[in-house]
Order: structure tokens, then C-alpha cells, then sequence
């Protein structure tokens, strides 16, 4: 449950603003500024740093594409976990190459997201009409690589269960003597003395 939670939280990030520009026409208080947000698939940014922007510029970045994959591997391995009541070593063996998978993709878009935010804020730190801040989703995107941090820990603490024993198959045997009337009967025999009496002639 918690992978499938890490996975939701992850592609959810995608659709938010991961960070903001905000574009302000002079340093007084009040003055119009203009807003740019960055999110997982669409970047805009302006076109002139320094004055009001006349142009808005945006491009596809599709960074959400590597999220979209750890959102199904998550639901992959959720759905494995959760429909098996037995879960043997084969399946164990799958879900955990692909938590690790999913976690090892959220982790690195966050990676790949404080980097680029952390380069933009370098490149206009010297720019005072500019102001670069953190949107929401690189917070959904941060807890969503802890809990599958998490979900991935907790699921190598899991032990498989044993492999499922074959159905018992009972076997009737019929004794070839037993009589007509369905049950063992006890017949009594004259003691044979001797041959001649046992085989007549």
C-alpha cells in the first residue's frame, strides 16, 4: 500500500508547479508581475529578464514520462501483494525488482528537479526583478520519494510464504475378496483333515 501511495503522490507531482518564476516590472511594492511555472511536462519562462516580458516562452520538457513508469510499477506491485494471499518467492522476487525500479525513478526526477531549480536560482541570483520559489510539486515529488524510500525498506522485511502443497488425493482400495453385500463377512470352513478330503474324487 505504501508503494502504490509513493506512485499516486509521484504522478500527482507531475501536474503541479514544480517551481515558479515571477517577473516584477520595478523593485517598489505593488508593481504587476507576471507568473511562469515549470511542471512536469510544460516549461514557460520570459522571454526578457529584466523588464516586463512581452513574449511568453514554453516547451514541452516531458519530464513526467519516467513517473508515469513508476506510477504502473507501483501499481503493479501493489496489486501483486494485495490479490495474492499466498505470496511465494517467484512473486516476492518480482515485486521487489520492481519497487526498487519505481523508487529508483522517483528518485532520480526529484534529483533531476533540485538541480534544475537550484541552476535556475544561480543563473538570475544577480537579476532583483526575477524571483524564483518552489512550487508544490517539487513537495509532493520530495514526499513521494520518501515513502517510497520507505514502502521499498519495508517491503525487503517481508519473508515469502511457503510454496502452496499439492492437493492430498485419497486412494480407495477394494479388496478383490470382499463379497457382494458390500462388507467383509466372516465365513466359517469345515477343517480340512486331509488331501483326500480336500480333493475328492
Amino acid at each position: 500500500m505504501t508503494l502504490l501511495v509513493a506512485g499516486v503522490l509521484a504522478v500527482g507531482s507531475t501536474f503541479a508547479n514544480l517551481y515558479i518564476f515571477i517577473v516584477h516590472t520595478s523593485l517598489s511594492g505593488g508593481s504587476p508581475s507576471r507568473v511562469f511555472a515549470t511542471t512536469g511536462w510544460v516549461s514557460s519562462y520570459p522571454s526578457a529578464a529584466g523588464t516586463f516580458p512581452t513574449a511568453v516562452l514554453s516547451r514541452s520538457n516531458y519530464y513526467g514520462v519516467p513517473v508515469v513508469v513508476a506510477g504502473l510499477l507501483a501499481l503493479f506491485a501493489a496489486n501483486t501483494l494485495l490479490r495474492s494471499r499466498v505470496v511465494v518467492e517467484p512473486q516476492l522476487l518480482r515485486t521487489r525488482l520492481a519497487a526498487v525500479a519505481m523508487t529508483g525513478l522517483i528518485v532520480g526526477f526529484a534529483w533531476l528537479v533540485v538541480a534544475s531549480f537550484t541552476d535556475e536560482i544561480e543563473q538570475y541570483s544577480g537579476n532583483q526583478f526575477v524571483e524564483i520559489t518552489a512550487g508544490t510539486g517539487i513537495w509532493i515529488l520530495a514526499a513521494a520519494a520518501i515513502v517510497g524510500t520507505l514502502g521499498c525498506v519495508l517491503l525487503f522485511g517481508v519473508h515469502a510464504d511457503l510454496e502452496p502443497d499439492e492437493p492430498e488425493v485419497l486412494v480407495y482400495e477394494m479388496e478383490m475378496d470382499t463379497p457382494p453385500i458390500g462388507f467383509p463377512a466372516l465365513v466359517e470352513l469345515a477343517p480340512v483333515t486331509d488331501r483326500a478330503e480336500r480333493w475328492p474324487r
